[in-house]
């Protein structure tokens, strides 16, 4: 599945695309920053294990990767069993669900937690 890749400051925004220049397999693995993910159709089994590889790392980054607008695919999602890799219905409270976590991870940083 090819994906458009598009930096929104503090997440990266991947599209299902045909034109798509990443295969969404490599975008998974792109930690760094928070990802969200507007895809058609259902994750196969190939991307599902690819979330739980990375599943994590995620945590020990304090990284999300939010999946938004489709909601054929909430229960794969769910069934990870990750506070990092969610289902959320709107692009909307995916970047409110990133300010926070960002808030979250700077007071982690404050505190001396990371």
């Amino acid at each position: 599945m090819k994906v458009r890749q598009e930096s929104k400051g503090n997440y990266t925004l991947y599209t299902q695309d045909a034109e798509g220049e990443v295969e969404l397999n490599q975008a998974l693995k792109k930690l760094e920053v928070s990802s969200v993910f507007q895809l058609t159709g259902e994750l196969s089994n190939e991307v599902l294990g690819g979330l739980q590889e990375v599943k994590s790392e995620l945590e020990e980054n304090y990284t999300l990767f939010i999946f938004v607008n489709n909601d054929s695919l909430k229960k794969g999602i769910e069934e990870l069993g990750s506070e990092f890799i969610i289902y959320l219905p709107t692009l909307h409270e995916a970047e409110e669900a990133i300010m926070m976590n960002e808030l979250e991870k700077q007071f982690r940083s404050e505190m001396g937690e990371e």
